[in-house]
């Protein structure tokens, strides 16, 4: 799996992609949008959370995998349509 380590934002490495993380989580909050992220190591909710990012609800949530994270999804969407 990619550490947040190897990923690059803005040619900065972990920092900028940190940042831009914050970025789009930002606007995603802004725009009503709930942002899941699946499968995230330790090391990288370790970054996230020493620049700022951490799970909030409504805003951003962690699922340990994939299966899990489509699993909300689908609860949302039955919720949403049953409502």
């Amino acid at each position: 799996k990619p550490e947040l380590s190897s990923w690059k934002a803005d040619g900065k490495g972990p920092k900028g992609a940190v940042v831009a993380f914050a970025k789009v989580v930002r606007l995603a909050e802004a725009h009503g949008i709930e942002v899941l992220v699946t499968g995230a190591t330790d090391a990288v909710r370790s970054q996230l959370e020493r620049g700022g990012v951490t799970a909030a609800e409504g805003v951003l949530r962690f699922e340990p995998d994939l299966d899990r994270g489509l699993e909300v999804c689908e609860d949302a969407l039955l919720a949403a349509t049953e409502a």
